[in-house]
């Protein structure tokens, strides 16, 4: 945008690359920092929503089950030696959609194995759900109404056919849902509908579910400005309870290896211009550090809160 308003001002792209993105440092930020706050307007939504009640994020991390980490090494192990083919013939551009492919699928093992379709005869048991089970029982249990998101359509319908075996009300809204109105206005205007399943990218904007309470984020996004937007569409104006949100991740998984990005997003963008956006493609070293495996033992639940 700076290149059209004000060509030359941050450079030429390839100059500006080498300046600021890979010689990323404190000082450089701060540089950049001066030369483009003059022209950026940021309100709050702090600011602006004053009355707004409080929010709590709820980071709550979870160990794989031993079924589930031994398809997750297995797929892990695969995924490097096609990745040093990759290298090797210098293909990391051209297989890009692959190597997104394949980190998709380590992404559904930590939701739920049943996502990428084994066929093996084995019955895995996804430690996440487990944990959302819970969550949905207390939160049911105590009048509370969520709106849980996920990417996977898939994962939304294995929660939905668990709440209608426990006799819980919700609504369902994705990309191919037409009357996405009714459907909102339904949740918002009947209080026995406990939750509201949504695709993360097709309600992620556009919704206003201020009759929940609570959003359960049940797999993480690269860009934390899209989980964000999620939240709001529970925490905005209208609301009148305090709001609790849950991420749910898997540790020592490529999950927390995209908390831990979020994190670095986050950093870099507030010493910028406090919006979430990101300043560089990923590298093939990106994906090796993605699938660097941490994974511990399977241990009881540990939440962290933020």
């Amino acid at each position: 945008m700076f290149e059209f308003l004000i060509p030359g001002y941050l450079k030429r792209f390839a100059a500006f690359k080498e300046e600021f993105i890979s010689g990323d440092s404190p000082e450089k930020r701060e540089i950049l920092k001066k030369k483009i706050n003059p022209f950026i307007l940021r309100r709050l939504k702090s600011q602006v929503l004053s009355e707004l009640p409080p929010k709590t994020a709820i980071d709550q991390f979870v160990d794989l089950h031993d079924g589930q980490k031994e398809l997750y090494i297995s797929l892990v192990n695969t995924f490097r030696e096609e990745l040093s083919s990759i290298e090797k013939n210098d293909l990391f551009n051209k297989s890009r959609m692959e190597i997104f492919s394949i980190l998709t699928r380590l992404w559904k093992i930590c939701c739920h194995p049943s996502l990428i379709g084994l066929d093996d005869g084995k019955r895995y048991t996804s430690v996440k759900f487990e944990l959302l089970d819970e969550l949905v029982s207390e939160a049911h249990s105590g009048g509370h109404r969520i709106v849980l998101f996920s990417q996977f359509t898939s994962m939304l319908g294995i929660i939905a056919e668990h709440l209608r075996e426990q006799e819980i009300s919700y609504e369902y809204l994705d990309g191919n849902t037409r009357n996405r109105m009714a459907r909102i206005d339904n949740f918002n205007n009947n209080s026995d509908i406990g939750f509201f399943l949504v695709s993360l990218k097709a309600g992620g904007t556009g919704l206003n579910l201020t009759e929940a309470d609570t959003v359960i984020l049940y797999d993480p996004w690269w860009n934390p400005a899209v989980e964000n937007q999620a939240i709001d569409r529970v925490h905005r104006l209208g609301q009148k309870k305090a709001v609790s949100a849950y991420r749910l991740i898997t540790r020592g998984t490529i999950e927390e290896k995209i908390y831990e990005l979020q994190k670095f997003k986050k950093e870099l963008s507030d010493s910028l211009i406090g919006e979430k956006t990101t300043l560089r493609k990923m590298t093939i070293d990106d994906v090796r550090e993605l699938i660097s495996i941490r994974i511990k033992k399977h241990t009881p639940r540990i939440f962290k809160k933020v």
